[in-house]
């Protein structure tokens, strides 16, 4: 017996296959990126866009459909579909972060377009001029300001995922992590301060300024400042940071607060 429900249910399906909807989960398995298809879990994460992600089109393989960033329906060509929102593909493209040249159709409609684009320039040869083709390039070239952010999304390069790399290291490392090792998983320090302004305020973005900053801990250099009293018979002076002997002062600076406090406080300890 079928419950009120259940009826209900029966007839939103009903309704959304009539409008060209596809009822499918919120989290896809796929997404297409550069032209290519991957699994979600090997980009994520990503920026949010609307109602779907930022330079990607979320993608069910099994009804082969589209996620649309503005309504969340799901449609087998986006470029017909936006003449509901008003928009056209060059907006939409724009708005959302997606390559100039990126197709707004599935799989299986972008296939057949190319089969018959082949079949048509084997039959009758190329209708584009020169010239045509030199606009083209133009107006790809100059309409793509968010060509650059799906190619970062391909790399796992874009900001989440560069937000994602900093806390897994952080929490392998049990602290935030140094620019050398930044660097080491491919985040170099002209990325992070052109992103976020600087490594800190990416730590503290990635949730992972709590867990200290970089290498040296008041614990470490006040062993560092024993091991320098017993070799030199003193404690460590300004210039002795300049010539690398102890940490550099921005570090002092950091973690005693000046100069004369830790020095202060060396003295205890080496007493």
């Amino acid at each position: 017996m079928r419950t009120k429900k259940s009826e209900r249910e029966r007839h939103r399906i009903a309704r959304s296959k009539k409008r060209g909807y596809a009822i499918i989960p919120s989290n896809p398995q796929h997404v297409i990126i550069n032209g290519e298809v991957s699994l979600y879990r090997e980009k994520a994460p990503f920026e949010a866009s609307g109602l779907s992600l930022k330079s990607a089109l979320e993608y069910d393989v099994d009804s082969d459909r589209l996620k649309c960033h503005e309504c969340g329906g799901w449609h087998k060509s986006l470029a017909a579909h936006l003449r509901e929102h008003g928009l056209t593909a060059r907006q939409y493209k724009i708005a959302h972060g997606l390559n100039q040249s990126s197709a707004l159709v599935c799989e299986g409609m972008r296939s057949n377009l190319i089969r018959i684009g082949r079949n048509r320039f084997a039959k009758f040869g190329s209708p584009l001029t020169e010239d045509i083709r030199r606009l083209a390039r133009e107006r790809v070239r100059n309409g793509a300001k968010s060509k650059k952010s799906e190619h970062l999304n391909s790399r796992g390069r874009c900001n989440a995922q560069v937000l994602a790399l900093i806390s897994e290291l952080a929490r392998k490392l049990g602290r935030r992590p140094l620019r050398t090792e930044l660097a080491e998983v491919g985040i170099g320090k002209s990325l992070i301060e052109w992103r976020f302004g600087s490594i800190k305020k990416a730590c503290e973005l990635a949730a992972v300024d709590g867990l200290g900053g970089g290498r040296y801990s008041p614990e470490l250099v006040t062993a560092m400042v024993k091991s320098f009293f017993f070799t030199h018979g003193r404690l460590p002076s300004p210039s002795d940071c300049r010539r690398r002997l102890m940490p550099h002062r921005s570090v002092i600076d950091r973690l005693y607060g000046g100069w004369r406090t830790a020095k202060k406080r060396w003295a205890r300890e080496v007493a």
